[in-house]
C-alpha cells in the first residue's frame, strides 16, 4: 500500500504529527516498537496540563485520539532501512515487508547507550539517576564552599596582610610580592591612598613645627621692646598678650613633640611632678605677687601615664587659674592632691584665694 506519510517513532511528536495529518484525511502509517525513550520515568513533568501524569497512561490515551481517524494506521514493527526511488520513499520492515509513502517523517527521538555494566539497564531511570544525583548534591554542598575558599584565598590573603598594618606607624603599606593580578591593583590602590596620607600627616606636622619656630623668634623680639616701654597699663596689657602668645607656640611645639614621640605608659608620682611644677612656677608667681604653695595627704600616689605630658598639663593649669583670678588681686594660690581610693581614682584640688 502506498501512504501519503510514513511515520518512523509512534511517541509524543509521531502521535502528534499523526493526528494533524489524519484530521486532514491523509493516509499515515505510524511504525513504534512500543519503547519510548521516557518508559523509565515514573511522572511526565513540564507538560501542559500533564505534569505528574503516567506516561504510559499518557501515550495510550493518545494513540486512542489518534486512531480514531480511519486514514491513520499503527505498526509495531521497526524500520530497518530507507530508500529514496522513483520520487517514493521505500521503508524496509524487521518483517522483510516493504512500505513506500510520499512524505517520510522522523520521529523516534534519541536513544540513550548505556555503558555495559550488569544491572544498569534495569536500574536505569530510577535508582541509577538517583544515586548520581545524590552524588552530585553531595558535590555541590561540601566542594561548592571549599572551592569557593579557595577561589577567594587570595581576599583572605590580603584581609591578613591588611589585619598586620600599624596605622600608628608612617609609612605603613600593604605588602604587593605573592599577590595575584586581580588583587594587585587594589591593594596598588590602598597603598596609594596610604601615601596620600602620609603625605598629608607630614605636611600638618611640618606646619606646626615651622609656625611654632617661625612664631618664637618675633614673640622674643616684641617682648623684649615691651620690657622697655614704661610701665603704665598698656604694658601691662602688652605683656599679658605676649604670655599668651608664648604659651600657644610651646603648645604646638609640645604637640609636635608627642606626635613624634609615642606616649609613656609607666607609673608616675603625682607628688614629684606637682611638687617640681610648683618649685618651678613659685618665682614668677612671687614676681607678680602670688603666693604658691603645694599639699599632699597620700605618699607614694603613683599612676600609669606619661611624665612629661602629666607636667606640660600641671604648668598650663596654674597659670590659667592665676590668670583667672587677676583681676580680684589674688594672694595665694594652694595646690593639694587627695587620694579617694586606695588604687584608682585621685582628685587634683585647686584653691586660688584673693
Amino acid at each position: 500500500m502506498f501512504y501519503d506519510a510514513i511515520i518512523i517513532g509512534g511517541s509524543f511528536a509521531g502521535l502528534s504529527a499523526a493526528l494533524y495529518l489524519g484530521r486532514a484525511r491523509r493516509s499515515v502509517l505510524v511504525l513504534d516498537t512500543g519503547a519510548p525513550r521516557n518508559r523509565f520515568a515514573a511522572a511526565s513533568h513540564g507538560f501542559f496540563a500533564q505534569d505528574g501524569s503516567d506516561p504510559k497512561t499518557m501515550l495510550d490515551t493518545m494513540r486512542g485520539q489518534v486512531a480514531a481517524y480511519p486514514t491513520v494506521q499503527f505498526q509495531n514493527r521497526k524500520a530497518l532501512d530507507v530508500v529514496q526511488r522513483d520520487g517514493a520513499f521505500q521503508v524496509m520492515l524487521e518483517t522483510g515487508e516493504t512500505a513506500a509513502a510520499a512524505r517520510l517523517l522522523l520521529a523516534f527521538g534519541v536513544s540513550d547507550i548505556l555503558p555495559s555494566l550488569p544491572g544498569i539497564a534495569e536500574r536505569w531511570g530510577n535508582l541509577a539517576i538517583g544515586v548520581p544525583a545524590l552524588i552530585l548534591v553531595a558535590i555541590s554542598l561540601i566542594g561548592v564552599p571549599f572551592v569557593t575558599r579557595w577561589a577567594l584565598r587570595s581576599f583572605s590573603d590580603l584581609t591578613r596582610r591588611l589585619d598586620r598594618i600599624d596605622l600608628d606607624t608612617r609609612g605603613a603599606l600593604v605588602e604587593e610580592r605573592g599577590l595575584p593580578s586581580e588583587v594587585l591593583r587594589l591593594v596598588r590602590d590602598i597603598n596609594r591612598a596610604l601615601r596620600r596620607l602620609d603625605n598629608g600627616f607630614e605636611a600638618t606636622e611640618r606646619f606646626f613645627v615651622n609656625a611654632a619656630h617661625e612664631l618664637r623668634t618675633p614673640i622674643a623680639v616684641l617682648q623684649v621692646r615691651i620690657d622697655t616701654l614704661s610701665p603704665g597699663a598698656d604694658k601691662t596689657h602688652l605683656q599679658t598678650s605676649i604670655k599668651r602668645l608664648t604659651a600657644i607656640a610651646n603648645q604646638l611645639l609640645d604637640t609636635e613633640k608627642y606626635r613624634q614621640k609615642p606616649q609613656q605608659n609607666a607609673p608616675v608620682d603625682l607628688n614629684t611632678i606637682v611638687s617640681k611644677v610648683v618649685a618651678d612656677l613659685a618665682p614668677l608667681a612671687i614676681a607678680e605677687g602670688y603666693e604658691i604653695s603645694f599639699d599632699s595627704d597620700a605618699e607614694g600616689l603613683f599612676v600609669p601615664g606619661d611624665a612629661e605630658a602629666l607636667e606640660r598639663a600641671f604648668v598650663n593649669l596654674l597659670p590659667h587659674c592665676t590668670h583667672s583670678l587677676s583681676i580680684g588681686r589674688l594672694r595665694r594660690v594652694r595646690k593639694q592632691i587627695r587620694r579617694e581610693q586606695p588604687t584608682t581614682n585621685v582628685m587634683l584640688l585647686t584653691n586660688c584665694r584673693p
